[in-house]
């Protein structure tokens, strides 16, 4: 009997060995560590709110002074974004990363119908370190969702900026402006799983880089926007180390 009991005990452990080894192996391995990765996309820029930036209007080139009919494009225009990052994922469902991202392509036009200058042209280009942090609550199958935040700095940079006119003395050159602001991004997006160290990102970004300046003062005017504000889309691929 105690044979018996001995027996039956010895093949209640193995069996509860073999079941807590079986879902120890079905169990999907936490996913954590250091990740680098890389993005690229397209990023449109929205009304900037153009402004007077100077006291004395006869100098100004935009905006209605003296009855002149002038007038600046409301936004800059569209641009090229891409980046890199690296990060760790702390658990299946957060992550933080330090990325830096570079924007070239704006350009913020101005024309003037008075009898000195005929249009203005400025080319801006972006700069952005932001620190991030994404929440990832659920899976489907290779799927997973996020929702994100970053805080960070922006460097809005004026630059080829010339003025031409119309009595036929040439472009005037404009020298180059350089800010550097407090910036602020929300994004949300989706990954996609590929294997066990590879995966890609779609997803959405709004971008708010601070204000940019353009012209140089003087003669030729200067015109400060309230706020660079961008809407992205990107395309990224993360490789986890």
């Amino acid at each position: 009997m105690k044979r018996f009991a001995a027996l039956a005990c010895s093949i209640a452990a193995c069996a509860t060995f073999a079941s807590v080894a079986t879902a120890a192996e079905n169990q999907p391995a936490k996913k954590s560590g250091f990740y680098v990765g890389g993005e690229a996309g397209w990023s449109g820029s929205q009304s900037t709110n153009w402004g007077d930036d100077q006291n004395n209007f006869n100098l100004q080139i935009f905006g209605s002074a003296n009855g002149r009919a002038n007038k600046l494009n409301s936004d800059a225009g569209n641009a090229a974004v891409m980046g890199l990052m690296a990060g760790y994922q702390f658990t299946d469902w957060f992550r933080a990363d330090l990325g830096v991202d570079y924007r070239t392509g704006y350009q913020v036009n101005g024309s003037r119908t008075d009898i000195t200058i005929k249009q203005y042209k400025s080319d801006v280009d972006v700069w952005t370190v932001m620190a991030n942090g994404y929440v990832e609550p659920f899976t489907f199958g290779s799927f997973k969702p996020y929702v994100g935040v970053g805080l960070g700095t922006a460097i809005v940079s004026t630059s080829g900026g010339k003025v031409a006119y119309n009595n036929g003395s040439g472009d005037s050159k404009l020298a180059g402006l350089t800010q550097t602001n407090f910036a602020w991004d929300a994004k949300a997006g989706v990954g996609y799983t590929l294997t066990d160290k590879w995966s890609l990102d779609l997803g959405y970004r709004h971008l708010d880089a601070g204000k940019v300046s353009v012209g140089s003062g003087g003669n030729n005017g200067k015109t400060k926007g309230d706020g660079l504000e961008t809407n992205e889309v990107l395309l990224g691929v993360r490789f986890g180390l």
